[in-house]
């Protein structure tokens, strides 16, 4: 799984990049030092050519190295690369291709604006290149909201190095699970479409569930995400950022497991509504035999996961 660091200059992504490559055993690369290398120094660059340019460049020699590095690899990208305020949507596209290719990791001192910039801002400062502070602090104001939207993990921390590696770590041992998923989305465009309805409908029973106490919420909302997940990854994002669904379903991915009550309530509603559309809506042999095929393997998935119990007031595996 390729890895990209994001965020501001200053915030570590080259040092905390290399620590987290020598855990996972994997290379690190550095989009800075790249251009460095190929094209002499980033600022005399940018006042000989603009802005602009150095983008362009910059935008290029990405996807240069993209078809080269190993499959498994940690690449620091420069501070505003996906943050660019470019009319030909170069940020656009790298965050399209970050999610294609890999996961994104943000690297923020603190989740305060205030307590960030002034970090941020020391930083660049301390390494003599002749930065302004009112340079420095006015470009960082103006992309933070920018940067805080991104990321598929965001870390706040200004904790050391090494510490900030341990914690990358953790997150994508979590991220995992999710990842693991997405790689197994269905090839069929058919099939991604009735998957889409069904999460949809499991969605909408879940929020029903709310209201509803016989009605449960969590097994509802666990289908929709592995129908997301096999079919659609902007439906299945939103899913899992939304701010009240997305807590039911964490709850269970970063135990990395779930209950044997919810698996049972699950499987239940997902063969029942199958069985209810196969019987008294769809007609065609054809589509009836996907439908249950479709449910077998979602049924699969969901008893693949760990199965956690009850101690006392805890949930342990």
């Amino acid at each position: 799984m390729k890895i990209f660091i994001i965020g501001p200059g200053g915030v570590g992504k080259t040092t905390c990049g290399r620590l987290l490559a020598n855990r996972l055993g994997c290379e690190s690369i550095d989009l800075d030092e790249e251009y460095i290398n190929k094209l002499g120094n980033i600022d005399d660059y940018i006042n000989e050519q603009g802005y602009e340019r150095y983008c362009q460049e910059n935008s290029r020699l990405f996807y240069e190295i993209l078809e080269k590095i190993p499959p498994d690899c940690v690449f620091a990208l420069s501070s505003g690369f996906f943050t660019y305020d470019s009319g030909e949507g170069l940020a656009e596209g790298h965050i399209k291709t970050g999610r294609e290719q890999g996961v994104s990791i943000l690297l923020l001192p603190s989740e305060s604006l205030e307590k960030s910039a002034d970090i941020v801002v020391k930083r660049q400062l301390e390494r003599g290149l002749g930065y302004t502070e009112e340079t420095e602090r006015n470009k960082f104001n103006r992309r933070y909201p920018k940067y805080k939207e991104l990321g598929d993990i965001k870390i706040f921390s200004a904790d050391s190095p090494a510490e900030i590696a341990q914690k990358m770590m953790s997150e994508i041992e979590k991220y995992g699970s999710k990842s693991t998923v997405m790689k197994q989305k269905t090839d069929s465009k058919f099939l991604r479409i009735i998957l889409v309805i069904a999460g949809t409908v499991s969605v909408g029973l879940g929020v029903i569930g709310i209201f509803l106490p016989l009605l449960p919420t969590t097994p509802f909302l666990l289908l929709a995400a592995v129908c997301y997940a096999r079919s659609s990854q902007r439906f299945h994002d939103w899913l899992m950022s939304n701010r009240w669904f997305g807590s039911y379903i964490k709850n269970y991915r970063d135990r990395r497991g779930i209950p044997l009550k919810l698996k049972i309530l699950s499987v239940s509603a997902l063969w029942i509504t199958i069985a209810f559309s196969a019987w008294f809506v769809i007609k065609l042999m054809a589509v009836r035999a996907i439908l249950f095929l479709i449910a077998a393997g979602v049924t699969w998935h969901i008893l693949s996961f760990k199965t956690l119990k009850h101690k006392g007031n805890e949930l342990a595996e």
